[in-house]
C-alpha cells in the first residue's frame, strides 16, 4: 500500500469512492433527504473545491486502486475518512491518520469531526472524545468528536 497527497486530476475517483462507501455505511441511518444532502456534499465539483481550496486530503492505494481516502478541511475539521471493505481492520485508515499527523506537525491544534454511527469506535481509538452523545442535523446523524494533537 502507498499513500500519497491527492492531487486535483484524483477528485472524480474519490467522489465515486466515497460516494459507494457512503451508500454502503451510512445512509442506512439517514433520512432519505440526509442521505441525498450527504451525497451531494461528495460530489466531484465539492471534492475539486476542496483541493483547490488546500484541504488537505491522502489517499492509500494498492496495485493502483484507490482503497481509502482522508480529508481534512479547513486546517482542522476531518471530513473524509473512508476505506474500502477489504483493507478495513488492516491498518488502511490508521496510517492514513497517522499521515495527516505528519503533514499537520508541528502544529499544535484540535481537529474536529462528525463521526458516523458506524465509525465512532475507530475515533475513539485514536484518541478523539466525544463532545456530545449524537447529534441529527439535515436528516444526518452524527456524532461530533474532537482530538487535540500536540
Amino acid at each position: 500500500m502507498t499513500i500519497r497527497r491527492a492531487e486535483l486530476r484524483d477528485a472524480a475517483n474519490i467522489s465515486r469512492f466515497i460516494r459507494q462507501l457512503t451508500k454502503e455505511f451510512i445512509v442506512k441511518d439517514c433520512t432519505k433527504e440526509g442521505a441525498e444532502t450527504l451525497l451531494r456534499s461528495m460530489r466531484t465539483e465539492i471534492i475539486k473545491s476542496q483541493l483547490l481550496a488546500g484541504d488537505a486530503h491522502f489517499l492509500v492505494e494498492e496495485d493502483d486502486r484507490l482503497v481509502g481516502v482522508i480529508g481534512l478541511k479547513s486546517n482542522n475539521h476531518l471530513v473524509h475518512l473512508y476505506v474500502d471493505k477489504t483493507h478495513q481492520n488492516r491498518g488502511a485508515a490508521r496510517s492514513l491518520w497517522e499521515k495527516l499527523v505528519a503533514f499537520k506537525n508541528p502544529q499544535v491544534c484540535t481537529i474536529t469531526v462528525n463521526s458516523s454511527l458506524n465509525a465512532i469506535g475507530f475515533y475513539q481509538k485514536m484518541g478523539f472524545i466525544a463532545e456530545s452523545s449524537g447529534q441529527v442535523k439535515n436528516g444526518i446523524p452524527s456524532i461530533p468528536l474532537k482530538i487535540t494533537i500536540n
